[in-house]
């Protein structure tokens, strides 16, 4: 059985995001017609909690931890700001000596929106910001910054199978700049 790339599937869902009214509040509600409110909202209950747990984990710099919500396959893709595209191996190769290089991030959310897509795939789009300190104190600020997660659920645990990660170039920030907020 031939089965259709996963940017097909997401490309399917992309009509009803257009149609969707400039001022509904949250994400729509008929991304997946054949679910009930009951089994979306119960999907988002769940890949909220792990999109947040990666970003903590992002903002511990705990590369193996962040790439531990990630799935170790050849069909994950993770698109840099700088419009670069890594597999999992050199995502997680990358994220280690990246993370390494500082001394803290400060990541504060300040939107979340989770679109379920079917019974075992969801998109969140997340925007907030990202302040990098390096290790002579420093701080590289990208604000705003966002990012959209596609998850898929595997052996009944959800997994981030693509990132696309964009924002402002990250700029020193002065001294008297307050910290990000959310």
């Amino acid at each position: 059985m031939k089965t259709l790339p996963l940017f097909m599937l997401v490309l399917a869902g992309i009509p009803s995001l257009v149609t969707q009214p400039a001022a509904a509040q949250g994400p729509p509600v008929h991304m997946a017609p054949s679910l009930s409110a009951g089994d979306m909202a119960k999907i988002r209950k769940e890949v909220e909690p792990m999109l947040m747990a990666f970003l903590a984990a992002a903002e511990r710099l705990d590369a193996a931890g962040t790439m531990g919500f990630c799935l170790d396959s050849p069909d994950f893709r993770f698109l840099l700001p700088d419009g670069r595209a890594m597999g999992y191996a050199e995502s997680k190769k990358a994220m280690g000596e990246v993370f390494s290089a500082f001394a803290a991030q400060k990541i504060p959310t300040r939107q979340l929106d989770t679109y379920v897509l079917g019974p075992d795939l969801a998109l969140c789009a997340w925007g907030g910001g990202d302040d990098l300190i390096q290790k002579d104190g420093t701080v590289l600020r990208s604000d705003p910054f966002a990012g959209t997660y596609l998850f898929k659920k595997v052996s009944e645990v959800w997994k981030i199978i693509y990132c696309h990660e964009s924002g402002n170039p990250f700029a020193p920030v002065k001294a008297a700049e307050p910290s990000l907020k959310k």
